[in-house]
C-alpha cells in the first residue's frame, strides 16, 4: 500500500510536534488495524484519517495543539446505529461548532457480503 503522500502530508501538518518516525509508526499501526477490512478500496484514505486522528488526539493531550471546538464521543454497545445517528444529528445541528465522533464498543462479528464489497 502506497502511503508516501499521507506520510508527507502528516509530517508537514505535525512539523515541530512529532518526528517523522512517530508519524510512520502511527501510519503502520493504522494499516495493521485495517489489514482484514472486508472492503479494501478506501483503506488508504482511512489509514491516513486514523493516523491523523491519533496524532491529533495525542498532541491535544500533551497540550501541543489547542482544541478549537468542544468534542463529543457517542458510544453504542449494541451496534444498533444509535451512536452514528446521534453523532450525525449533533454534527448537523452544530454547524461545525462541535467535533463529533462515534464508536462501537463491540464490533460486529459478521462480514460484509461480497456483493457490497
Amino acid at each position: 500500500m502506497e502511503l508516501r503522500g499521507a506520510q508527507d502530508r502528516l509530517v508537514t501538518e505535525f512539523s515541530g510536534i512529532y518526528s517523522p518516525e512517530t508519524i510512520t509508526e502511527a501510519l503502520r499501526q493504522a494499516v495493521s488495524t485495517m489489514a482484514d477490512a472486508p472492503v479494501q478500496a478506501m483503506v488508504p484514505v482511512l489509514v491516513e484519517r486514523v493516523a491523523r486522528d491519533r496524532l491529533q488526539a495525542g498532541a491535544q493531550v500533551e497540550g501541543s495543539i489547542v482544541k478549537e471546538v468542544p468534542e463529543v464521543l457517542f458510544v453504542c454497545v449494541h451496534n444498533a446505529g444509535r451512536s452514528q445517528m446521534a453523532a450525525a444529528l449533533l454534527d448537523h445541528r452544530s454547524h461545525g461548532r462541535v467535533h463529533v465522533r462515534s464508536a462501537g464498543a463491540r464490533p460486529p462479528t459478521r462480514s460484509i457480503p461480497p456483493s457490497l464489497q
